[in-house]
């Protein structure tokens, strides 16, 4: 897994992103690390980067709640509704509000993403991931 500091983000691109050159990406070990150098791109490909951001403890806890009580794709949501940061070459508005547990995305914004069960699943999936409790450099 790559160093994250705790105010650190990551500029993810998703696995089925049309950019991806799936013959030459090793996508465990992308999955495993986030290291983007395991994903390469087609030639004079774009790929859609979505910044993500770890998650503090009581909204890690936010997002692990809504797991236990409704369901993997509501914490997805809710791991993505406080993760994602912004988005590039990608046709979505992110819109952040404030929160008890800080800024999260807006519920406009968030329904844009719940809409696609696979990107929803990835994006949430890996803020979970990124978000883990431990040492912040292992």
């Amino acid at each position: 897994m790559l160093k994250l500091r705790s105010t650190d983000t990551l500029a993810y691109v998703c696995t089925f992103d049309p950019s991806v050159d799936l013959e030459k990406a090793n996508l465990d070990k992308y999955r495993e690390t986030l290291d983007r150098k395991y994903l390469p791109l087609k030639d004079g490909e774009v790929p859609s980067v979505f910044r993500l951001r770890r998650l503090s403890f009581d909204q890690l806890q936010a997002a692990r709640k809504k797991t236990a009580e409704e369901g993997s794709a509501a914490g997805a949501c809710e791991a993505i509704a406080y993760g994602l940061v912004s988005v590039e070459n990608f046709d979505a508005r992110v819109e952040h509000k404030k929160s008890v547990y800080g800024e999260r995305l807006s519920k406009e914004s968030l329904e844009y993403f719940a809409r696609d069960a696979d990107l929803m699943y990835e994006l949430g999936f890996t803020i979970h991931r990124m978000s883990g409790l431990g040492p912040l450099d292992e």
